[in-house]
């Protein structure tokens, strides 16, 4: 992410420009990206955008490769380790008193290998990529 006040030119269809300022004031709602601040330089015309309706914007009319390009992927790997315990419990009421109680539970253990936070498509092959 930038963190220091930076202007951008988008071209326009009509082949003007937009310029695009980001990080202009040290307001919270403005640092770190969170307003965009556009100039429309034929029209004379400032308006400012908030960095999350743009990218909410975006998803919405981006199509199935640019939402899944947008959206970012979580993929942790972890060793599972299932195992059954045993165990025995000495009854005092409503069992004859001594009966014993055996019981069988499962217990599973997930250990993280690693985490890795990806946006787009997933490394390997695409068997291993979730939709």
């Amino acid at each position: 992410m930038i963190d220091e006040q930076r202007r951008f030119n988008l071209p326009t269809v009509d082949g003007g420009e937009l310029e695009v300022e980001i990080n202009w004031s040290e307001d919270p709602d403005v640092k770190d990206c969170k307003t965009l601040r556009f100039h429309d330089k034929a029209n004379d015309r400032t308006f400012s955008i908030k960095r999350d309706d743009l990218v909410t914007l975006l998803l919405v009319v981006g199509d199935a490769k640019t939402q899944k390009d947008l959206m970012p992927i979580q993929v942790r790997k972890v060793r599972r380790i299932e195992r059954l315990l045993h165990g025995t419990i000495k009854a005092k009421k409503n069992y004859t008193r001594g009966d014993s109680i055996e019981f069988t539970v499962p217990w599973i253990d997930e250990i993280p290998i690693d985490d890795e936070v990806l946006s787009g498509n997933m490394p390997g092959s695409k068997s291993k990529i979730i939709t």
